[in-house]
This record gives C-alpha cells, structure tokens and sequence, in this order.
C-alpha cells in the first residue's frame, strides 16, 4: 500500500509540474487535487504544511489565495534565497581571473560598441521619485532567486559599486574595454523637451580628453514610467516631441558630435535613435537633423534606428541603418512552465538562451543594413522581482558562441565601413546584461570576448606578417603648443590602427610643452599604444617646421608616414582609412577632407573655415585634382598628408619654406603620381591666433615670395614634360594654365 501511495504521489506531483499553465492556475489546480486525494498522502509533510495554511486562507478571496504557498514551500524558497546571498560573496567555480594578455586591436578586427548605461550615480530626480540616494545599484543590490541556481544577486567586482561621478572609475572601464577587445561605448542619453537626465558622466567623459576611447549615443526617447513597480501608465517624465524639441535635441547633440572621439561610420557621426517609431512624423525629424547639421559644419551623420517594438526598417523613415536590440526579437521558446520557479509571487516569462544561441535564427537576412547585436545575458527581475524576464542558462561560453557567429556573419555580409558590432550591454546589471566583471564568472564575458575576436582573425600568421609591414611612422613637430599637445598625442595613440610608432619633435619650445611631453610619454598607456616605440627628440634652439619633419624622416622605421600637427587632431579611424585608400589606389600620397575647430576642439566654422571648406569642394569639379592643386593647398595641411617612405626616396625631403613647405611637397609628389583625395573628414584642423595661417597673411611679403619660387619651378618641370604623372597632360590643356605655362 505504501508504493501505491508513492506511486501516486509521484504521478500528481509529475502531472502537476507538466501542466501547461500559469503559476496561480496551477496553484489552484493543486488545491483540487490535495482536496479529493488528500488521503492518499495525509501522513506527508507536505500535506500536513498544504492543508494548514488552505485552511487558514480558504476565507480569503481567490486572487489573494494564488499568493500563498505551503509551509514547506516557503521556507525552502527562504532557504534558496539564503544559499543565494551567501554563495553571492563567493567567488564560483566558473570564476575567470583577471587575463595578463591585451587584444591589442587591428584594422581588421570588428569593431565591438558596448551600449553603456549611465545611472550608476543619484540625482535629483531620482532621489524625488525613488528616495533620497537611489541609483541602479539599488535595485541591483535587492534582487532574490526566483529558482535554484537563479544567478542572483549579480554583485560586481574590479570596479565594485561605483559612482559614476568619479572619473577614475570611467578610467578603469576604459582600461578593461580596451585590454579585451572593446572598441568604444554607447552611452543611453536621455533628453525630455530640454529637459537631461543622467548627463553628469557623459559631460565627465567629454570633458576629460585623456579618455581616450571612441564612444556615441543613443537617444532613449520614451516616456520615463513607473514600469519597475509595474505602473507603465504612471510617467514620471515625458517626452515633447515637436519640430521645436527636433532642432533643440540636434543643437545640444552637437558638442558630442563634433568631439574627435565620437565614432563615425563612413565618416559620418554616428546616433542611434531607440524608438523612432514614436515620433510624431519621423521622416521630418530626420530631415531637420540631416539640414542642422549640414549648416553647422558637422557635416552629414549616419541615423540608426533600433529594432524595438516590432520595427524592422526604420530606413522608411529615412534612417540610414538598423541596429538589433536583444532582448527584442530573440529567437527562442518560453520555458517558465518547465523551471521549478520557488517564489510564489512570480508571474514573469522565463526563455532559453541556449536554444537562441544554437539556432542561428539572429543570422537571417535583415531587409535592410543592420548592426547585429548580442547580450551576454537577460535578466530584469532586480528591477522587477515578480514580473522580470529571464533568459535561462545564459553563461560566458554561449555568450562567446553567439559572438562570433555574428562577427563571422558581419565580416562577410558587411562592406569594410560597416564592420560593427553591438553588445547589450557593458553595464545593465539590473537588467542582468553586463561586461564587467562579477563574482560568479569573474571575468568571464570579457575572456569571452577577447577570445572570440581572436579566433575570427582570418589568417593570424598572414596578419601577422601584414602588420609587420603596415608600421606607421607619426611625426609630431611641437612648438609652443602646451594647451593642445596632450589631446593631440592622445588622438594620435586613440587610433584603430595599432601599429605605430610616434616621433615628437620640440623645436624649442618656450612654454610648458616639453614638460607635458615628458609626463605623457612616460605613461603606460601611451607607451601601450606605440608598439613601434616613441622617440622625443628636443631642439635646444628653433629650426622651423621643415626642419623638425626631415629629423623624424631620418629615424622614421615606419612603411607610411604622416605628420601631425601638435595643436591639430586626429579622427580615430584616420591612420586606417587612409592607409586603406594608399593600397587600394596603389598611390603614394594621401589627404583627405578637413573639419576646422577651435581652441575648445568644437567645430568652427568661421571665414577662414570657410574659405578651407570651399577649396577642397572645388575638387569634386575637376576631373582630376590637380588643376585645384596647382591653383592652392587643396590639402590644407602638412599633418594632412599621409605618404608611402619610398615617396621620401623619389622625391626629397621637405624643403625650406617657412609657410608652403607643405604645398611645394605635395606639388613635387604630383608630379611623381597622382595623389588621393578621401572626401571623408579624418583630420580636425584647429584654428587659433597663433597658428601658420594667421603668421601667413601677417607676413605677406615672405609668403609671396616662396609662391614665387615654387610655382616657377613647377612651371619650368611641367613645360620641359618633367614628370611621370600621366594626368599631368590634363592641367597642361587646360585654359587656366597655357598661358602660364608658356
């Protein structure tokens, strides 16, 4: 009789856990079932601890009786939760240490953007509506299992609970990201009709140069709710949506978008929008940012819309792109009937990471370009303990697996400029979604995505050789340049090429330039960033600018070299566009188009930066760019100019001309081979009252003069046919020169 009444047990309780429904509906399914075959069981503890607290509640109202649970049950959820907290201070057997190694990051490699969120830091809003001091660590910090082996509380390590108010921290995150293989940060922005948010570590990050890591934004603009207490209804504050809040949000965007740390693709500043489904008439919208920014001088920027709330392609809105957003539209099953979830109030949905992974469902065909985009994990129930979503079994090794699927899938669908993609997120711990480091996994998703951007290198040892032979030479000359030579050697070291090497030159400098110099280079960071080694050279009396290059040319071990300008900067991806373009058009000299900024670094668009913006748009008129080339310095600048060594050797050295030292040598270049023109911005030209262009209208006499000079010798080259340039005959026929050349 005691097996039959086993048997039976354990056929109810099976039958009881198999049911296709809902918490609460089994709950109640179960009160029948101990109610009409009690008897069977009625020695059990189980039953005993049932039939107390049915008895108990059986005068309360149905919907309060889906609350409750046995005696028994309780207090094993009790003790699971217990297990949980004290296990949460443990390091796990899954536990990664910190690696010793560094990705080092190529021009071949992905680029990995982590969407980054900003509300580890009170504010006052949030102290309003939350209580005094509340900030995601609140949240994070309260979360309980809602089953065993339910991976919370999810507690950091490394960086800890920080605040981000500190700009050390932003540091340490910065050295994390880089050293496994992250490319540059998203930050969430938030704007409400004028109204920030959140905006302290953002304005921290753009004010302090020294982070020198790439980062964009993304606009989450909705409604800020009560969601986490499950009032979706109950806004907290509102977004203004109008043709007014359109110009606004672009206007104070700008001061992002013009810092030469912001990511660009194809040149152009990248902005994702999170809902653009919601905006009144998003085509507009897109239409009004595209028009500012042109006015401004920011140029064009690429708009990306979030695949959020069933939106597929936001380029019918006039977006130029989409990017995925797990846990929106992941390809896996609902699995919360088959987890033994412990906590009686629990009415979320529980889904399968690992059937997501393993299905491959995320590499269908997108009907329009899309930023593919992976999570290490999704779990929200610290924000909502009752009513989360899970994605069940996520863990570092599936994490990778999904990773490089989608690195293998972009790198064969996407041209080179849209090799990105994204992860969900660096920092979400409430959201159970997070890069950095924790006490369960230690470094685990960091490990895991170093690892997976090494293992879809195509050819490690071909690489290897490549990058041997790709070493790029950057000669710095400096002179008095103390308030911007340290963002300039940043923006020099901040490249996605990472095979360098740096050469500074002090042409005796009065100010405290070869202090700064001293300090920066002597920084692992920056030491970090030139494999190729970093040689500081100092003038004990001026030389000049030519002279300073031509004494970085001598030591120069680089295949290409460029020259920046210590008060100039560059954008993070120039070194590679442009040795990109040298290979591709098998040329020897490059330059490509230049933005003008002020002594703040934001963009300046005044008369002289609109006299350099209309010449170098005279050269989309000519079917080659020599006639402008040979009318003015198209290029603008000698740290414009990126050269193969071998030009050095066909050519000379730069010549002794104390303003168009630059213009005489790209002239002698053309004569050798066409040059290249890359209409893409990848070097900020700074204007301020001491650079070489104010020194040239002052001293008008001496630059006539050396136009005189160099304009002859290239006239008496082109009328005695002393060149190689074939498209050299063009500007010859040509009515603007016959006569002077004559």
């Amino acid at each position: 009789m005691q097996k039959v009444k086993l048997l039976i047990r354990n056929v109810c309780r099976g039958l009881l856990h198999s049911l296709p429904l809902k918490q609460q509906k089994k709950q109640k399914f179960k009160n029948l079932l101990y109610r009409n075959l009690g008897f069977l069981i009625r020695n059990t503890e189980m039953y005993k601890a049932w039939r107390l607290s049915y008895l108990n509640y059986s005068n309360i109202e149905t919907k309060n009786l889906i609350s409750v649970t046995s005696t028994m049950e309780h207090d094993k959820y009790k003790e699971i939760v217990l297990l949980s907290y004290l296990s949460s201070s443990e390091k796990s057997k899954e536990f990664i240490s910190l690696s010793e190694e560094n990705v080092n990051l190529t021009e071949e490699d992905i680029k990995l953007i982590a969407f980054y969120l900003p509300q580890f830091h009170p504010f006052k809003e949030n102290d309003d509506w939350w209580g005094r001091g509340f900030s995601e660590w609140t949240n994070v910090t309260k979360a309980k299992p809602q089953f065993t082996g339910h991976h919370q509380p999810q507690l950091p390590i490394d960086v800890g609970f920080y605040d981000l108010r500190c700009i050390d921290v932003m540091k340490r995150q910065i050295e994390l990201a880089k050293q496994y293989g992250v490319y540059g940060f998203c930050f969430h922005h938030y704007w409400f009709g004028g109204k920030r948010l959140m905006e302290k570590p953002v304005d921290n990050y753009l004010e302090h140069k020294e982070l020198n890591f790439p980062f964009c934004l993304c606009w989450a603009n909705e409604n800020w709710t009560r969601r986490w207490d499950g009032l979706e209804q109950d806004i907290l504050i509102g977004q203004k949506h109008s043709p007014e809040d359109d110009l606004a949000f672009i206007k104070d965007l700008s001061r992002y978008l013009s810092d030469y740390r912001y990511i660009k693709v194809e040149g152009k500043p990248l902005v994702i929008l999170y809902r653009p489904q919601i905006l009144p008439n998003p085509r507009e919208t897109v239409k009004r940012w595209r028009e500012y920014c042109r006015e401004s001088g920011i140029g064009e920027i690429f708009l990306v819309g979030a695949k959020t709330f069933g939106l597929q392609d936001p380029t019918e809105f006039g977006f130029d792109a989409a990017v995925e957003f797990p846990p929106h539209v992941m390809f896996t099953p609902e699995i919360t009937e088959s987890i033994e979830v412990l906590n009686p109030n629990f009415e979320g949905i529980i889904y399968d990471y690992k059937h997501h992974v393993k299905s491959k469902g995320y590499l269908n065909e997108d009907s329009c370009l899309t930023f593919k985009t992976v999570s290490p994990g999704w779990d929200n129930t610290a924000r909502k303990p009752n009513k989360g979503h899970i994605f069940y079994g996520s863990n570092p090794a599936l994490y990778k697996e999904w990773l490089i699927n989608v690195i293998d899938h972009t790198k064969q669908k996407n041209n080179n400029q849209f090799q990105f993609v994204f992860i969900n997120a660096w920092n979400e711990w409430a959201e159970g979604a997070h890069l950095e480091p924790d006490r369960r996994y230690g470094y685990g998703y960091l490990q895991a995505t170093s690892e997976a951007i090494l293992e879809t290198r195509k050819d490690k040892t071909k690489f290897s050789e490549s990058i041997n032979q790709d070493l790029v030479t950057i000669i710095a000359p400096a002179f008095n340049h103390e308030k911007y030579i340290e963002e300039c050697i940043y923006s020099s070291a901040n490249q996605t090429h990472k095979n360098k090497e740096l050469i500074i030159i002090d042409d005796c400098s009065k100010d405290n330039t070869p202090k700064i110099i001293n300090k920066i280079i002597e920084t692992e960071k920056i030491k970090s960033e030139f494999p190729g080694g970093i040689t500081y050279i100092k003038h004990s009396k001026n030389k000049g600018a030519h002279a300073s290059i031509n004494e970085g040319l001598k030591v120069a071990k680089g295949k290409y070299i460029t020259i920046i300008n210590t008060d100039d900067l560059y954008e993070t991806n120039r070194l590679e566009v442009m040795i990109n373009c040298l290979k591709e058009k098998n040329a020897d000299l490059a330059f490509s188009k230049v933005s003008t900024i002020d002594g703040n670094g934001e963009v300046c668009i005044n008369e002289e930066g609109q006299y350099y913006n209309a010449i170098q748009e005279e050269m989309l008129n000519h079917p080659n760019i020599n006639i402008p080339l040979f009318r003015q310095n198209v290029a603008i600048s000698t740290g414009n100019m990126l050269f193969t060594k071998e030009l050095i050797d066909k050519i000379g050295e730069f010549k002794d001309y104390k303003y168009i030292h630059d213009w005489d040598f790209i002239l002698r270049a053309t004569l050798k081979k066409e040059p290249i023109f890359v209409p893409k911005t990848t070097y900020l030209y700074r204007l301020h009252e001491s650079n070489s262009f104010k020194e040239l209208s002052k001293n008008q006499e001496l630059t006539n003069a050396e136009v005189e000079d160099v304009l002859g010798n290239l006239y008496k080259k082109l009328f005695n046919g002393d060149y190689d340039n074939s498209l050299i005959s063009e500007v010859k026929n040509h009515n603007n020169y016959s006569e002077e050349l004559k």
